[in-house]
């Protein structure tokens, strides 16, 4: 599914909202489609398997990042640890936004 698929409204296949409006959409909020004048949300279970996800991998990340770091070049100061780990959880955030606009499906709520 490309990005502009993800964006398009279920019913009338015309892009609804943007990447930014998908962003702040939930499965409680729904938004009205220009074209088409239907309700549309994204569903519940892919969602918070998503936040879900979201939340609990990039602790298991950092830790499968730093413990190979560690054991090869002992301890390393805090401010290493700390700007290390900023770094990898910036670029997890990133990569989880996207993939929310692209992969997390749009659904009629109201016709």
């Amino acid at each position: 599914m490309s990005t502009a698929n993800a964006l398009a409204c279920p019913a009338c296949g015309q892009r609804c909202l943007s990447a930014w409006d998908k962003l702040w959409l939930g499965p409680a909020r729904s938004v009205r489609c220009g074209s088409c004048s239907c309700r549309v949300s994204v569903p519940w279970l892919p969602t918070l398997a998503f936040l879900l996800v979201g939340n609990v991998a990039p602790f298991i990340l950092l830790a499968l990042v730093w413990q190979p770091l560690l054991r090869r070049f002992g301890s390393v100061s805090f401010a290493v640890f700390a700007m290390g780990s900023s770094v990898l959880l910036f670029v997890f955030a990133a990569l989880s936004l996207w993939a929310y606009v692209r992969w997390i499906p749009l659904l009629v709520r109201q016709r």
